[in-house]
């Protein structure tokens, strides 16, 4: 569902890699890994917006995922 109700306050809505006993032995490889694509990402292209047919929105599936979310990646350095 859309909303919130059960949930406690405070609470996130999800744990990606889990908690207690069974939280991810690699958590911390793959929290690098995307550290490094961000980098990466950042270093070499400009994020821009594409015209939205459809307005944003959060989609919860195993995690939470945007639907209708456009984004142009542009090689910094051409025009």
């Amino acid at each position: 569902p859309d909303d919130d109700t059960h949930r406690a306050p405070g609470q996130p809505a999800t744990l990606p890699f889990g908690f207690g006993k069974r939280m991810c032995p690699g958590r911390h490889l793959a929290i690098s890994e995307l550290r490094s694509l961000v980098l990466m990402l950042a270093r070499n292209f400009d994020l821009e917006p594409v015209p939205q047919p459809q307005p944003v929105r959060e989609r919860f599936s195993f995690t939470m995922v945007p639907e209708h979310l456009l984004i142009r990646l542009r090689r910094r350095g051409m025009a």
